[in-house]
């Protein structure tokens, strides 16, 4: 992982040219996030009150930590604008999503909590949300390396 110093310029060059350069059939992950994810899922994360909507990507949130025994901290900042203003601070320990509730944006940052570079939480992030959730995944297009609705 890289230090605090060089963080944002090394994880910022590693995009993928394109969302589907990372794409996998046969992609793994740690045993407990993807039940965490179709818990979230049958919860229709998309539905409900903004409180609603954050207390469920706060219950994913701490499923996760639990899983990959973190104490990654989540701050949620609800606006209605694109969440690309979100980002993990790695000497915080902390992510914080800025803009719409996004679940690939949540699972791209929480990649960075586990040390992944931008490429690797790019992979991580849209093969979880790929599989999880298939119908709004096939609802979706690339714009360069984002998932967009």
């Amino acid at each position: 992982m890289p230090t605090r110093r060089n963080y944002r310029r090394s994880y910022r060059r590693n995009y993928p040219r394109h969302g589907s350069d990372v794409l996998c059939d046969n992609f793994r992950c740690k045993r407990g996030v993807r039940t965490a994810l179709r818990e979230l899922r049958h919860k229709k994360p998309w539905r409900g009150t903004i409180p609603e909507r954050v207390a469920n990507l706060q219950a994913l949130h701490l499923a996760l930590c639990e899983v990959y025994g973190l104490k990654t901290r989540l701050t949620i900042i609800p606006r209605d604008c694109d969440s690309g203003g979100s980002n993990y601070r790695p000497g915080e320990d902390r992510i914080t999503l800025i803009g719409r509730l996004s679940v690939v944006t949540y699972l791209h940052e929480f990649a960075h909590a586990l040390g992944r570079d931008e490429w690797g939480a790019c992979r991580w992030s849209l093969n979880l949300f790929r599989r999880i959730f298939r119908r709004s995944f096939a609802s979706c297009h690339f714009e360069g390396h984002m998932l967009i609705r």
